[in-house]
């Protein structure tokens, strides 16, 4: 075989490995959708187990305690039918794409999982034009997240800012991410460190975080968030509150509430901010700050809720 005959058949069988890609991901999309839970409220979503919580789109979790946090009336329904649409036009922009590592495996260290994972937060950059929240970023709020400014407007800090005004924050970037990632049958979840949440990529042979702000995407390893990063007197807490831990489904509801609780804090809502606190602190344990957030109030006015 001549060279022009290799590279004619290498591109053949790259054309063939994509769209195998491709259809198997739409497979394990509706070997999902075939065993999925549906919550539409905030109640519905307490009343299921872990088990069963496993089995809600992490997405629509997500969008709901967005509607709690906000008082939102939204249909939960069109937000995840946008999300499966983007999903859609994403999984095609990887087999579009699918050539650049065939040609260059190298820049994404011989990985496809890596090129995939990137592949889609820069599809969500480029594609739908999703950026971080800039109001954040120029007011200063960006650099401390338990400031009452980061939550006053709970859009950019749920997926419901991403997916309707595509403005977002760490706090909703990465679950977006994780959200069209399942769909396209990637092994996407959560982890978090103090004051920031990312994605990590896990199939039990490859594991690597994704981090993205919104600009630029990164694969950085787990000594990238090591000690220095966290502030001193909050450096014993991380066992605590799971820091560095692949999240399950009740790790990532619990996670949603509290940022809720925050929320309707920094909107004066005092009432409803502890109840949100509590919620999480049964579905995290063993965090030391919710055990503190759901302990603040002893006497909570009336009319606040």
């Amino acid at each position: 075989m001549n060279r022009v005959d290799r590279r004619r058949a290498l591109s053949l069988l790259c054309g063939c490995l994509g769209g195998l890609f491709v259809a198997g991901c739409t497979k394990r999309r509706e070997f999902v959708l075939r065993n999925e839970l549906k919550p539409r409220t905030f109640e519905q979503l307490l009343t299921l187990t872990p088990t069963q919580l496993e089995r809600v789109d992490i997405g629509r979790m997500n969008l709901i305690c967005a509607q709690e946090a906000q008082r939102g009336t939204w249909d939960v329904d069109e937000f995840c039918s946008r999300m499966d649409q983007w999903a859609l036009r994403i999984g095609q922009e990887a087999e579009r794409y699918w050539t650049s590592f065939t040609r260059a495996p190298e820049r994404y260290d011989g990985s496809s999982a890596k090129f995939r994972a990137v592949n889609l937060a820069l599809s969500l950059k480029e594609v739908f034009h999703c950026r971080y929240e800039t109001e954040l970023i120029a007011s200063g709020a960006m650099s401390d997240i338990h400031s009452p400014a980061f939550f006053r407007n709970p859009d950019p800090v749920f997926v419901s800012g991403l997916l309707s005004k595509r403005r977002g924050t760490c706090s909703s970037y990465p679950v977006l991410i994780a959200a069209i990632g399942r769909r396209l049958g990637y092994p996407i979840g959560l982890k978090a460190t103090w004051g920031h949440l990312f994605c990590v990529w896990d199939d039990g042979v490859e594991s690597f975080n994704l981090d993205t702000n919104g600009t630029a995407v990164d694969t950085p390893p787990d000594e990238h968030y090591g000690r220095q990063s966290i502030p001193p007197k909050f450096r014993g807490q991380a066992m605590a509150e799971r820091w560095m831990v692949p999240f399950t489904a009740v790790d990532s509801l619990g996670t949603f509430i509290e940022t809720a609780g925050f929320c309707h804090e920094a909107n004066g809502r005092m009432g409803a901010a502890l109840r949100c606190y509590r919620l999480a602190l049964q579905y995290r344990p063993g965090s030391i700050n919710l055990r503190r957030l759901a302990s603040r109030f002893d006497i909570v006015p009336k009319g606040d809720a």
